[in-house]
């Protein structure tokens, strides 16, 4: 029997041309004994502590700050210019997973060192995905820390929430039918997360390149080294 659009294999990676990013010069040095969570999308998706993701992430906010020349001694927080603010890169649900694992990919690293003073931003549906996962864990300590870490994303020290409105589901729908009609169907919550990224004019930072190609997104592979 044929997966629908919505199986989770619909989600693997593929090799499109996208936007890369170049090797870090330092190596990034994860811990040991990762916390699986098999729970979003079928596929692995939070590994590791929160206490450890969430000191790297500091870490990268700090340097942010100073490149910036703001004070390092307030927490890192990206306020919305009145009237202004637009979102640089939309993050899917897997790299956000990526970088809360306790050993994440170095060049995924070097991709939020890259980017996160430019303007990085995961969807409500990226929130749902991973607050789901979190809570049908059944360690509460465990769920306590990966929840610590998503609400620090989630107030803002590293990123901001992009809400699903009704542009953003007219481009969704816009773009599910125009790749159902090519014979390429994609899920909802690619939809929905394309949708947004597109009604903010967003780059879009994925693994899996291949379910968007021809959205009109530019697309960025932060697994990607560029040569």
């Amino acid at each position: 029997m044929d997966a629908g659009p919505d199986d989770p294999r619909h989600r693997r990676g593929g090799g499109a041309r996208v936007a890369r990013y170049r090797r870090p010069q330092r190596s990034v040095v994860g811990g040991r004994g990762a916390l699986r969570l098999d729970c979003i999308r079928g596929r692995p998706a939070l590994h590791g502590e929160a206490g450890n993701g969430g000191r790297r992430l500091a870490a990268i906010a700090r340097r942010s700050r100073r490149g910036r020349g703001l004070r390092t001694s307030r927490p890192f927080r990206m306020e919305r210019p009145a009237g202004r603010f637009r979102p640089v890169i939309v993050l899917d649900t897997n790299v956000v997973s990526e970088a809360m694992r306790k050993s994440p990919n170095e060049l995924v690293w070097a991709f939020f060192d890259r980017s996160l003073a430019q303007g990085l931003v995961i969807t409500t549906v990226t929130l749902f995905e991973i607050r789901f996962g979190i809570g049908i864990l059944r360690r509460s300590a465990e769920c306590e820390r990966l929840e610590t870490l998503l609400e620090r994303f989630v107030r803002g020290d590293w990123g901001k929430v992009l809400p699903l409105d009704s542009e953003s589901a007219n481009q969704a729908a816009r773009f599910r039918a125009a790749r159902q009609k090519a014979g390429r169907p994609v899920g909802v919550p690619d939809s929905l997360i394309a949708g947004i990224a597109l009604r903010h004019g967003a780059a879009f930072a994925t693994r899996n390149v291949r379910d968007f190609e021809d959205s009109g997104l530019e697309l960025v592979d932060p697994w990607q080294a560029s040569t």
